[in-house]
């Protein structure tokens, strides 16, 4: 049973008026210090993320994408006395040890249900969201954890603070571990198209690691963490990711792979070689989840689609493989963008400025919104990246290949949709 202040915490919420304090950003979010833990009624949809996302698109696409009806958790409010504090442990200085990290993926796959103590918030394939009021809770006992760190990788609105009892609930006096508040300025000044008239952030691009390290405090025992939206009257709520739990272990432990970016040089094909297909079909079953770099794209049962301006990238290590070639099966408003390091992209694919679009545009107008982004989806394309000489605007790759698949018409729906990968390059098959 969960060590918890659930009714404590809930009543207290309930009962407090005062304002939610900002972690030093520029402004207070507009709601009360306790944070409504009653969740949703079943008929009411949470301030929307992206309205696109729930286009006629994809219409068997159950995954909760955000701004449909979150699927919602609740724990059964128990009153039990938290762990005490004690002394953290800390490694010893005779031993060896390695950083054992433990990642969770937050999404509705429920990776880190061991750890919710409250949920009211929505949550796709890819992430949980909390909009409006909504609320997520992690309980995490690190007693046993030698120098442990939390990190949360977040998103959007966000708006993060952690403490070691339930019995805090005012929000000045916990830890405040991020507010987006504290980056809206720079990122409206950068990008103001990113923002609605009403200061709402839509771009969802800001992708941030919290990093949470209860030995700052001298502390051992239960960390409990909030993830919040900074301003709640809005919709594109705190949105976290991933949750990951790191800590010191004894041994030497596994060697970790370092990405290297470095230029690399081409393996052209052995003779006698045979061809190799490596096909991942690409949908909410994760057969792609190896080349996953960063995903803030939508999924369905069948494809995985970026609707706005969502995205998902790529990252596939080319050092090792003879004359490689990398297949995208794709189809609706996409745009392909190709980089060696993640960082400097350059435009490989896009529709909207394709011939193709403007024949299709010209035969028949009405299968295009007013914006033009492409309704009907019979646009389906083999897009051919060869790395080796992939465009006459872009360098050789030679070393990791960085796809990026979004949405060429971000203002609207139908975004880049992408149904198989297909990787095939050069060598030998052991016949036995």
């Amino acid at each position: 049973m969960k060590k918890i202040l659930v009714l404590v915490l809930t009543l207290a919420m309930v009962l407090t008026l005062s304002v939610l304090v900002s972690c030093g950003g520029s402004e207070t979010p507009a709601t009360t210090k306790g944070q409504t833990t009653t969740p949703p009624s079943a008929d009411t949809t949470p301030i929307g993320e992206t309205t696109a996302v729930t286009t006629p698109e994809n219409p068997t696409d159950t995954t909760n994408t955000a701004g449909n009806t979150p699927k919602v958790t609740t724990t059964t409010p128990t009153t039990v006395t938290p762990t005490p504090s004690m002394t953290p442990l800390t490694r010893d200085p005779a031993k060896e040890y390695h950083i054992d990290d433990a990642i969770y993926k937050t999404s509705s796959k429920g990776e880190d249900h061991e750890f919710i103590v409250i949920n009211n918030a929505g949550a796709n394939m890819n992430e949980r969201y909390a909009d409006g009021d909504g609320m997520v809770l992690y309980e995490i006992n690190i007693s046993e954890m030698i120098e442990p760190t939390i990190t949360l990788k977040v998103r959007q609105m966000y708006l993060v603070y952690w403490t070691t009892s339930l019995d805090v609930i005012d929000y000045a006096d916990m830890q405040c571990a991020g507010n987006f508040l504290d980056t809206e300025s720079a990122l409206m000044e950068e990008n103001p198209d990113a923002f609605t008239e009403n200061g709402e952030y839509v771009g969802g691009t800001n992708i941030t690691e919290l990093v949470i390290n209860p030995a700052d405090e001298e502390y051992t025992g239960v960390i409990y963490i909030y993830i919040l939206n900074a301003k709640p009257q809005f919709g594109h709520g705190g949105t976290v990711m991933t949750l990951t739990i790191s800590q010191y272990k004894e041994g030497k432990g596994e060697e970790k792979p370092v990405i290297d970016n470095s230029p690399g040089e081409p393996h052209y094909k052995p003779v006698d070689a045979m061809e190799i297909v490596d096909e991942y079909l690409v949908n909410g079953n994760d057969e792609d989840e190896a080349f996953i770099h960063l995903n803030t794209a939508s999924a369905t049962d069948t494809r995985r689609y970026a609707d706005g301006t969502s995205f998902l990238t790529y990252r596939i290590d080319l050092r090792n493989l003879y004359e490689p070639t990398v297949e995208l099966y794709v189809t609706q408003n996409y745009k392909i963008e190709l980089s060696p390091d993640g960082e400097t992209w350059y435009e490989f694919a896009n529709f909207g400025t394709s011939a193709e679009y403007a024949e299709k545009y010209a035969a028949d107008s009405s299968k295009f919104h007013a914006s033009g982004d492409y309704l009907e989806g019979d646009n389906w394309a083999t897009l051919v990246i060869d790395p080796y000489a992939p465009a006459d605007h872009i360098d050789p790759l030679y070393g990791n290949l960085y796809i990026r698949i979004s949405d060429c018409f971000p203002s609207a729906g139908w975004g880049g949709a992408i149904e198989k990968l297909t990787i095939k390059h050069y060598g030998f098959v052991n016949a036995q």
